[in-house]
Protein backbone atom coordinates (compact mmCIF):
# COMPACT_ATOMS: atom_id res chain seq x y z
CA UNK A 1 0.00 0.00 0.00
CA UNK A 2 1.94 3.31 -1.21
CA UNK A 3 2.18 5.90 1.07
CA UNK A 4 -0.60 8.27 -0.48
CA UNK A 5 -3.26 5.72 -0.13
CA UNK A 6 -2.30 5.88 3.31
CA UNK A 7 -2.94 9.51 3.48
CA UNK A 8 -6.10 9.49 1.46
CA UNK A 9 -7.69 7.70 4.44
CA UNK A 10 -6.42 9.97 7.70
CA UNK A 11 -9.51 11.87 8.78
CA UNK A 12 -12.06 9.41 7.34
CA UNK A 13 -15.12 9.49 9.66
CA UNK A 14 -15.78 5.57 10.33
CA UNK A 15 -17.77 3.69 12.41
CA UNK A 16 -17.29 3.21 16.32
CA UNK A 17 -18.57 -0.11 16.35
CA UNK A 18 -16.60 -3.21 15.32
CA UNK A 19 -19.66 -4.36 13.12
CA UNK A 20 -20.34 -1.24 11.95
CA UNK A 21 -17.03 -0.64 11.04
CA UNK A 22 -17.11 -3.72 9.47
CA UNK A 23 -20.05 -2.96 7.73
CA UNK A 24 -18.80 0.57 6.45
CA UNK A 25 -15.83 -1.96 4.51
CA UNK A 26 -18.20 -4.21 3.22
CA UNK A 27 -20.18 -1.74 1.56
CA UNK A 28 -16.98 0.90 0.31
CA UNK A 29 -15.36 -2.54 -0.95
CA UNK A 30 -17.74 -5.92 -1.15
CA UNK A 31 -16.02 -7.77 -3.55
CA UNK A 32 -12.37 -7.02 -2.28
CA UNK A 33 -10.82 -10.16 -0.53
CA UNK A 34 -11.35 -10.22 3.77
CA UNK A 35 -10.70 -14.13 4.49
CA UNK A 36 -7.58 -16.51 2.15
CA UNK A 37 -8.00 -19.92 3.44
CA UNK A 38 -5.36 -22.34 2.57
CA UNK A 39 -7.82 -24.45 0.03
CA UNK A 40 -7.27 -21.39 -1.66
CA UNK A 41 -11.19 -20.08 -1.47
CA UNK A 42 -11.50 -16.34 -0.79
CA UNK A 43 -14.41 -15.04 0.92
CA UNK A 44 -14.91 -11.47 0.11
CA UNK A 45 -16.39 -8.72 2.78
CA UNK A 46 -19.96 -9.26 1.00
CA UNK A 47 -19.39 -12.75 1.77
CA UNK A 48 -18.15 -12.28 5.44
CA UNK A 49 -21.16 -10.08 5.43
CA UNK A 50 -23.49 -12.34 4.56
CA UNK A 51 -22.47 -14.91 6.66
CA UNK A 52 -22.42 -13.01 9.91
CA UNK A 53 -25.51 -11.48 9.27
CA UNK A 54 -27.17 -15.10 9.11
CA UNK A 55 -25.29 -16.25 12.48
CA UNK A 56 -26.48 -12.55 13.98
CA UNK A 57 -29.73 -13.59 13.40
CA UNK A 58 -29.57 -17.08 14.57
CA UNK A 59 -28.05 -15.55 17.56
CA UNK A 60 -30.47 -12.84 18.64
CA UNK A 61 -33.18 -15.55 17.97
CA UNK A 62 -31.52 -18.09 20.82
CA UNK A 63 -33.31 -18.09 24.28
CA UNK A 64 -30.85 -16.87 27.78
CA UNK A 65 -29.62 -13.94 28.83
CA UNK A 66 -27.44 -11.41 27.38
CA UNK A 67 -24.78 -11.51 29.22
CA UNK A 68 -24.29 -15.58 29.25
CA UNK A 69 -21.80 -16.01 26.27
CA UNK A 70 -21.68 -18.41 23.36
CA UNK A 71 -18.83 -20.75 22.78
CA UNK A 72 -16.91 -21.54 19.38
CA UNK A 73 -15.52 -24.62 19.33
CA UNK A 74 -13.78 -24.33 16.00
CA UNK A 75 -10.26 -23.29 15.30
CA UNK A 76 -11.36 -23.27 10.93
CA UNK A 77 -11.20 -19.78 10.41
CA UNK A 78 -13.72 -20.54 7.55
CA UNK A 79 -16.32 -20.37 10.07
CA UNK A 80 -14.92 -18.87 13.24
CA UNK A 81 -14.37 -15.40 11.27
CA UNK A 82 -18.08 -14.94 10.47
CA UNK A 83 -19.10 -16.52 13.90
CA UNK A 84 -17.05 -13.77 15.64
CA UNK A 85 -18.57 -10.88 13.47
CA UNK A 86 -22.12 -12.57 14.25
CA UNK A 87 -21.66 -12.32 17.63
CA UNK A 88 -20.36 -8.59 17.33
CA UNK A 89 -23.54 -7.87 15.46
CA UNK A 90 -25.96 -9.65 17.90
CA UNK A 91 -24.55 -8.04 20.94
CA UNK A 92 -23.26 -11.49 22.49
CA UNK A 93 -20.10 -12.25 24.18
CA UNK A 94 -18.66 -15.20 23.42
CA UNK A 95 -15.74 -17.67 23.92
CA UNK A 96 -13.10 -18.69 20.99
CA UNK A 97 -12.04 -22.38 22.01
CA UNK A 98 -9.28 -24.34 20.05
CA UNK A 99 -10.91 -27.72 20.29
CA UNK A 100 -7.34 -29.22 19.84
CA UNK A 101 -6.88 -28.19 23.94
CA UNK A 102 -6.20 -30.15 26.75
CA UNK A 103 -9.44 -32.05 27.33
CA UNK A 104 -9.54 -30.74 31.09
CA UNK A 105 -8.73 -27.36 29.07
CA UNK A 106 -11.96 -27.47 26.99
CA UNK A 107 -13.73 -28.65 29.77
CA UNK A 108 -13.22 -25.87 32.83
CA UNK A 109 -13.43 -23.39 29.88
CA UNK A 110 -16.82 -24.46 29.67
CA UNK A 111 -18.06 -24.91 32.59
CA UNK A 112 -16.25 -21.68 34.03
CA UNK A 113 -17.35 -19.17 31.23
CA UNK A 114 -20.98 -21.09 31.54
CA UNK A 115 -21.98 -20.27 27.88
CA UNK A 116 -24.81 -21.45 26.59
CA UNK A 117 -25.05 -22.45 23.45
CA UNK A 118 -21.68 -24.17 21.54
CA UNK A 119 -21.15 -23.32 17.53
CA UNK A 120 -18.99 -25.52 16.27
CA UNK A 121 -17.43 -26.98 12.55
CA UNK A 122 -16.38 -30.10 11.31
CA UNK A 123 -12.72 -30.05 13.82
CA UNK A 124 -14.47 -29.36 16.95
CA UNK A 125 -17.89 -31.36 16.48
CA UNK A 126 -17.54 -34.08 18.30
CA UNK A 127 -14.91 -32.62 21.07
CA UNK A 128 -17.71 -30.23 21.77
CA UNK A 129 -20.69 -32.86 21.68
CA UNK A 130 -18.45 -34.98 24.48
CA UNK A 131 -18.33 -31.75 26.53
CA UNK A 132 -21.55 -30.45 26.36
CA UNK A 133 -23.90 -32.51 27.95
CA UNK A 134 -27.52 -32.48 27.62
CA UNK A 135 -27.90 -29.10 28.92
CA UNK A 136 -25.64 -26.99 26.44
CA UNK A 137 -27.14 -27.03 22.06
CA UNK A 138 -24.25 -27.86 19.74
CA UNK A 139 -25.13 -26.21 16.52
CA UNK A 140 -23.05 -26.83 13.17
CA UNK A 141 -21.73 -23.49 11.93
CA UNK A 142 -22.07 -24.28 8.30
CA UNK A 143 -25.95 -25.37 8.60
CA UNK A 144 -26.54 -21.68 10.07
CA UNK A 145 -24.80 -20.38 6.95
CA UNK A 146 -27.36 -22.13 4.82
CA UNK A 147 -30.06 -20.48 6.50
CA UNK A 148 -31.78 -18.09 4.84
CA UNK A 149 -33.20 -15.52 7.60
CA UNK A 150 -36.88 -13.91 7.52
CA UNK A 151 -35.58 -11.01 9.83
CA UNK A 152 -34.75 -7.49 8.76
CA UNK A 153 -30.82 -7.86 10.67
CA UNK A 154 -30.22 -3.96 10.18
CA UNK A 155 -31.02 -3.40 13.53
CA UNK A 156 -28.64 -6.20 14.94
CA UNK A 157 -25.89 -3.40 13.95
CA UNK A 158 -25.99 -1.49 16.86
CA UNK A 159 -24.01 -3.44 19.53
CA UNK A 160 -24.71 -3.85 23.33
CA UNK A 161 -22.41 -2.87 25.97
CA UNK A 162 -20.67 -4.99 28.45
CA UNK A 163 -17.80 -7.63 27.34
CA UNK A 164 -17.60 -8.08 24.00
CA UNK A 165 -15.31 -11.60 24.19
CA UNK A 166 -13.56 -13.51 26.52
CA UNK A 167 -10.36 -15.25 26.03
CA UNK A 168 -8.53 -18.22 28.28
CA UNK A 169 -5.18 -17.62 28.89
CA UNK A 170 -3.02 -19.48 31.54
CA UNK A 171 -4.00 -19.32 35.35
CA UNK A 172 -1.75 -18.92 38.57
CA UNK A 173 -3.34 -21.63 40.05
CA UNK A 174 -3.35 -23.61 37.42
CA UNK A 175 -6.78 -22.71 36.10
CA UNK A 176 -6.96 -20.90 32.83
CA UNK A 177 -8.85 -17.36 33.52
CA UNK A 178 -10.86 -15.24 31.14
CA UNK A 179 -9.68 -12.02 30.11
CA UNK A 180 -12.72 -9.65 29.15
CA UNK A 181 -12.13 -8.04 25.81
CA UNK A 182 -14.28 -4.59 25.34
CA UNK A 183 -15.12 -3.25 21.79
CA UNK A 184 -12.54 -0.90 22.59
CA UNK A 185 -9.82 -2.82 23.00
CA UNK A 186 -11.13 -4.79 19.73
CA UNK A 187 -10.80 -1.03 17.70
CA UNK A 188 -7.37 0.00 19.36
CA UNK A 189 -5.89 -3.57 18.16
CA UNK A 190 -7.24 -2.24 14.64
CA UNK A 191 -6.36 2.02 15.22
CA UNK A 192 -2.64 0.94 16.41
CA UNK A 193 -2.04 -1.41 13.24
CA UNK A 194 -3.05 0.82 10.86
CA UNK A 195 -0.92 3.86 12.45
CA UNK A 196 2.09 1.94 12.66
CA UNK A 197 2.42 0.27 9.56
CA UNK A 198 -0.45 1.38 7.30
CA UNK A 199 -2.25 -1.35 6.86
CA UNK A 200 -5.42 -1.12 4.33
CA UNK A 201 -6.92 -2.62 0.91
CA UNK A 202 -4.15 -4.40 -0.96
CA UNK A 203 -2.72 -5.90 2.11
CA UNK A 204 -2.66 -9.34 3.66
CA UNK A 205 -1.58 -9.85 6.99
CA UNK A 206 -1.06 -13.86 7.78
CA UNK A 207 -2.71 -15.57 10.33
CA UNK A 208 -0.49 -18.30 12.18
CA UNK A 209 -1.93 -18.08 15.81
CA UNK A 210 -5.06 -19.81 16.72
CA UNK A 211 -7.92 -17.40 16.68
CA UNK A 212 -8.64 -18.06 20.70
CA UNK A 213 -5.48 -16.63 21.60
CA UNK A 214 -4.97 -12.93 21.75
CA UNK A 215 -2.40 -12.71 18.76
CA UNK A 216 -4.94 -14.67 16.73
CA UNK A 217 -7.77 -12.33 17.22
CA UNK A 218 -5.44 -9.54 16.62
CA UNK A 219 -4.89 -10.60 13.60
CA UNK A 220 -8.28 -11.03 12.39
CA UNK A 221 -9.46 -7.60 13.04
CA UNK A 222 -6.48 -5.72 12.72
CA UNK A 223 -7.65 -6.90 8.78
CA UNK A 224 -10.42 -7.14 8.14
CA UNK A 225 -11.16 -3.78 10.01
CA UNK A 226 -8.63 -1.84 8.24
CA UNK A 227 -10.78 -3.21 4.59
CA UNK A 228 -7.32 -5.13 4.29
CA UNK A 229 -7.75 -9.85 3.81
CA UNK A 230 -6.42 -12.12 6.37
CA UNK A 231 -4.72 -15.33 5.44
CA UNK A 232 -4.74 -18.46 7.30
CA UNK A 233 -2.00 -21.12 7.65
CA UNK A 234 -2.50 -24.05 9.80
CA UNK A 235 1.22 -23.72 11.53
CA UNK A 236 0.31 -26.61 14.02
CA UNK A 237 -0.70 -28.75 10.97
CA UNK A 238 1.28 -27.96 8.22
CA UNK A 239 4.60 -27.16 10.36
CA UNK A 240 7.34 -24.50 9.67
CA UNK A 241 8.72 -26.26 6.06
CA UNK A 242 6.50 -24.96 3.66
CA UNK A 243 5.68 -21.48 5.48
CA UNK A 244 7.86 -19.61 2.82
CA UNK A 245 6.31 -20.84 -0.31
CA UNK A 246 2.64 -19.73 1.46
CA UNK A 247 3.98 -16.75 2.71
CA UNK A 248 4.88 -16.48 -1.47
CA UNK A 249 2.26 -17.81 -2.76
CA UNK A 250 -0.72 -16.31 -0.78
CA UNK A 251 1.12 -12.35 -1.62
CA UNK A 252 1.40 -11.86 2.31
CA UNK A 253 2.74 -8.41 3.16
CA UNK A 254 2.12 -8.29 6.88
CA UNK A 255 3.87 -11.35 9.03
CA UNK A 256 3.06 -11.57 12.45
CA UNK A 257 5.04 -14.30 14.17
CA UNK A 258 7.86 -15.12 16.91
CA UNK A 259 11.77 -14.49 16.09
CA UNK A 260 11.68 -18.51 16.61
CA UNK A 261 9.28 -18.69 13.70
CA UNK A 262 10.81 -15.92 11.99
CA UNK A 263 14.56 -17.70 12.24
CA UNK A 264 13.13 -20.90 10.80
CA UNK A 265 11.35 -19.16 7.88
CA UNK A 266 14.69 -17.80 6.60
CA UNK A 267 16.50 -20.93 6.91
CA UNK A 268 13.90 -22.45 4.49
CA UNK A 269 14.22 -19.95 1.78
CA UNK A 270 16.05 -21.11 -0.81
CA UNK A 271 18.84 -19.34 -2.31
CA UNK A 272 18.05 -16.68 -4.50
CA UNK A 273 14.57 -16.63 -3.36
CA UNK A 274 13.12 -13.62 -1.81
CA UNK A 275 9.40 -12.68 -0.60
CA UNK A 276 8.89 -9.64 -2.64
CA UNK A 277 5.01 -9.14 -1.16
CA UNK A 278 6.09 -9.09 2.39
CA UNK A 279 6.49 -5.61 3.37
CA UNK A 280 6.30 -5.36 7.69
CA UNK A 281 7.01 -7.58 9.93
CA UNK A 282 4.97 -7.75 13.48
CA UNK A 283 7.10 -9.16 16.04
CA UNK A 284 6.73 -10.27 19.61
CA UNK A 285 7.01 -12.75 22.32
CA UNK A 286 10.91 -13.49 22.16
CA UNK A 287 14.13 -12.16 21.98
CA UNK A 288 15.11 -10.20 18.77
CA UNK A 289 18.39 -9.42 17.89
CA UNK A 290 20.35 -7.24 15.15
CA UNK A 291 21.29 -10.77 13.08
CA UNK A 292 17.40 -11.80 12.95
CA UNK A 293 16.86 -8.57 11.01
CA UNK A 294 19.81 -8.81 8.86
CA UNK A 295 18.93 -11.91 7.52
CA UNK A 296 15.42 -11.53 7.07
CA UNK A 297 15.38 -7.84 5.61
CA UNK A 298 16.90 -9.21 2.36
CA UNK A 299 14.12 -11.37 1.90
CA UNK A 300 11.54 -8.75 2.03
CA UNK A 301 10.35 -5.91 -0.02
CA UNK A 302 12.71 -3.07 -0.89
CA UNK A 303 11.06 -0.52 1.80
CA UNK A 304 11.07 -2.82 4.99
CA UNK A 305 9.40 -2.08 7.79
CA UNK A 306 9.72 -3.90 11.61
CA UNK A 307 7.01 -3.28 14.34
CA UNK A 308 8.49 -5.36 17.53
CA UNK A 309 6.28 -5.33 20.48
CA UNK A 310 5.40 -6.01 23.76
CA UNK A 311 1.74 -6.85 24.96
CA UNK A 312 -0.47 -8.95 26.79
CA UNK A 313 -4.19 -10.24 26.71
CA UNK A 314 -4.82 -8.09 29.59
CA UNK A 315 -3.11 -4.53 28.39
CA UNK A 316 -2.82 -4.84 24.66
CA UNK A 317 -0.26 -2.79 23.16
CA UNK A 318 1.85 -2.02 26.11
CA UNK A 319 5.18 -0.90 24.32
CA UNK A 320 6.95 -0.63 21.04
CA UNK A 321 9.91 -0.35 18.59
CA UNK A 322 9.33 0.66 14.91
CA UNK A 323 12.51 -0.12 12.45
CA UNK A 324 13.04 1.32 9.28
CA UNK A 325 16.59 -0.07 9.20
CA UNK A 326 19.63 -1.19 11.63
CA UNK A 327 20.34 2.24 12.41
CA UNK A 328 17.26 2.80 13.98
CA UNK A 329 18.50 1.22 17.30
CA UNK A 330 22.23 0.44 18.89
CA UNK A 331 23.35 -3.08 20.42
CA UNK A 332 22.46 -6.12 19.49
CA UNK A 333 19.11 -7.14 20.95
CA UNK A 334 16.58 -4.78 19.98
CA UNK A 335 14.54 -3.08 23.15
CA UNK A 336 10.75 -3.03 23.53
CA UNK A 337 10.43 0.39 22.89
CA UNK A 338 8.71 3.42 24.18
CA UNK A 339 5.41 3.00 25.73
CA UNK A 340 2.04 3.37 23.59
CA UNK A 341 0.47 6.68 23.67
CA UNK A 342 -2.60 5.68 25.12
CA UNK A 343 -0.54 4.08 28.13
CA UNK A 344 0.88 5.14 31.40
CA UNK A 345 3.95 2.78 32.13
CA UNK A 346 5.38 3.01 35.37
CA UNK A 347 7.58 0.33 36.70
CA UNK A 348 7.57 -0.56 40.71
CA UNK A 349 9.56 -2.20 43.01
CA UNK A 350 9.03 -4.93 45.18
CA UNK A 351 8.54 -1.68 48.32
CA UNK A 352 5.60 -0.13 45.85
CA UNK A 353 7.25 2.63 45.00
CA UNK A 354 8.52 3.54 41.29
CA UNK A 355 11.62 2.66 40.73
CA UNK A 356 14.61 4.91 38.67
CA UNK A 357 16.31 4.89 35.69
CA UNK A 358 17.79 2.10 34.91
CA UNK A 359 16.63 -0.29 37.92
CA UNK A 360 14.27 -3.23 37.35
CA UNK A 361 10.64 -2.89 38.20
CA UNK A 362 7.40 -4.73 37.48
CA UNK A 363 5.74 -3.18 34.63
CA UNK A 364 2.65 -1.56 35.48
CA UNK A 365 -0.07 -0.31 32.90
CA UNK A 366 -2.93 2.36 33.26
CA UNK A 367 -4.90 3.38 30.53
CA UNK A 368 -8.84 3.17 29.19
CA UNK A 369 -8.07 0.36 27.45
CA UNK A 370 -7.17 -2.30 29.78
CA UNK A 371 -9.41 -5.34 29.51
CA UNK A 372 -12.49 -5.72 31.80
CA UNK A 373 -11.18 -7.98 34.20
CA UNK A 374 -11.62 -11.76 34.94
CA UNK A 375 -14.64 -13.51 33.65
CA UNK A 376 -16.78 -14.17 37.05
CA UNK A 377 -13.33 -13.72 39.13
CA UNK A 378 -13.77 -11.15 40.95
CA UNK A 379 -11.17 -11.76 43.47
CA UNK A 380 -8.50 -12.24 40.98
CA UNK A 381 -9.41 -9.17 39.55
CA UNK A 382 -9.12 -7.20 42.38
CA UNK A 383 -5.31 -8.48 42.96
CA UNK A 384 -4.26 -7.82 39.53
CA UNK A 385 -6.25 -4.55 38.92
CA UNK A 386 -5.87 -1.59 41.44
CA UNK A 387 -6.51 2.50 40.92
CA UNK A 388 -3.65 5.09 40.85
CA UNK A 389 -4.48 8.57 39.95
CA UNK A 390 -7.82 8.23 39.11
CA UNK A 391 -7.01 5.70 36.84
CA UNK A 392 -7.26 1.55 36.40
CA UNK A 393 -4.01 -0.25 36.51
CA UNK A 394 -2.92 -3.88 36.01
CA UNK A 395 0.50 -5.79 37.29
CA UNK A 396 1.91 -7.77 34.46
CA UNK A 397 4.21 -9.59 36.47
CA UNK A 398 6.58 -8.62 33.63
CA UNK A 399 9.87 -7.51 34.39
CA UNK A 400 11.98 -4.68 32.60
CA UNK A 401 14.11 -1.66 33.03
CA UNK A 402 13.52 1.77 31.20
CA UNK A 403 16.74 3.50 29.80
CA UNK A 404 17.69 7.23 29.57
CA UNK A 405 15.49 7.69 26.62
CA UNK A 406 12.38 5.95 28.51
CA UNK A 407 12.91 2.84 26.23
CA UNK A 408 11.79 0.06 27.90
CA UNK A 409 13.65 -3.09 27.73
CA UNK A 410 12.22 -5.86 28.51
CA UNK A 411 13.78 -8.39 30.77
CA UNK A 412 12.20 -11.60 32.72
CA UNK A 413 8.56 -12.55 34.56
CA UNK A 414 8.43 -12.85 38.29
CA UNK A 415 8.26 -16.61 39.64
CA UNK A 416 5.86 -18.89 38.58
CA UNK A 417 5.79 -17.89 35.10
CA UNK A 418 7.94 -18.10 32.12
CA UNK A 419 7.81 -17.61 28.01
CA UNK A 420 8.25 -20.17 25.80
CA UNK A 421 7.63 -19.61 21.85
CA UNK A 422 5.82 -16.43 22.82
CA UNK A 423 3.23 -18.01 25.22
CA UNK A 424 3.05 -17.05 28.65
CA UNK A 425 3.22 -20.06 30.49
CA UNK A 426 2.06 -20.73 34.56
CA UNK A 427 4.63 -23.20 36.16
CA UNK A 428 0.99 -23.98 38.17
CA UNK A 429 -1.07 -25.37 35.50
CA UNK A 430 2.06 -27.33 34.32
CA UNK A 431 1.78 -28.75 37.84
CA UNK A 432 -1.92 -29.25 37.85
CA UNK A 433 -1.60 -31.16 34.77
CA UNK A 434 1.31 -33.52 35.83
CA UNK A 435 -0.58 -34.34 39.47
CA UNK A 436 -3.82 -35.28 37.51
CA UNK A 437 -2.05 -38.00 35.75
CA UNK A 438 -1.73 -39.83 39.11
CA UNK A 439 1.96 -40.42 38.31
CA UNK A 440 3.38 -37.76 40.51
CA UNK A 441 2.97 -36.37 43.88
CA UNK A 442 3.63 -33.21 45.89
CA UNK A 443 6.58 -33.59 48.52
Amino acid sequence: MSTNQVESEVGVSRPTTVAGRFNWWAGKQPDAPALVLESGETLSFADLLDQADRIAVYLSNQPGSSDQPVAFFTSNPRWVVPAMLGAFKAGLPFVPVDPGDAPNRLRRVLSHSQARLILTSDDGALVAEGLAGPDIPVVDLESVCSSRPDLDIKHLDEELGGPAFILYTSGSTGLPKGVVHTQASVLRKARLVEKYLGVGPGDTISLLFSPAVGPGASDIFGAILNGAAVAAYDLRRRGLVPLAGWLRDTGVTILHTIPTVLRRIVETVQPHERLPALRALILAGEELSRADLESVWPLMSSDPRVWYRLSSAETGLMASTILDSLDDFVGEVVPVGLPAEDAVIRLLGEDGAEVSVGQIGEITVAGDHLAGGYWRDEALTAVKFSHHDGMRVFHTGDLARRDDEGRLHFLNRLGGRLKLAGYTIEIGEVERALFETGRFREL
